[in-house]
């Protein structure tokens, strides 16, 4: 959650240039992170669940091991979603594009 928080933050405060627009954006940034946080547990957790019950392993891959690269790839892209989405909501997307 701190990442996700931070990542929102240091990214994309600058997009905004009044006190009350950057107050506000930390607001919803703390918003956003909290939800995503959420949401990437329960996908971690219900595909762990999954994992468990079909006995799953790839190789040298254990069910252990598989489970903390999985746990990783989905906060990896639940992450990478959010920025990419708040990106878009701030119109850093644009300003990014146009260098």
């Amino acid at each position: 959650m701190v990442v996700a928080f931070v990542s929102l933050v240091a990214g994309l405060v600058h997009t905004r240039s009044s006190a009350a627009g950057r107050l506000g954006w930390f607001a919803l940034a703390a918003g956003a992170a909290y939800a995503t946080t959420l949401l990437a547990n329960a996908s971690r957790i219900a595909i762990a669940m999954a994992m468990h019950q079909a006995g799953t392993s790839l190789g040298p891959l254990t069910g252990d091991r598989l489970h903390c690269a999985t746990g990783a790839f989905v906060y990896l892209l639940f992450l990478g979603t959010l920025f990419t989405l708040g990106a878009r909501a701030t119109g850093a997307d644009r300003a990014l594009a146009d260098c």
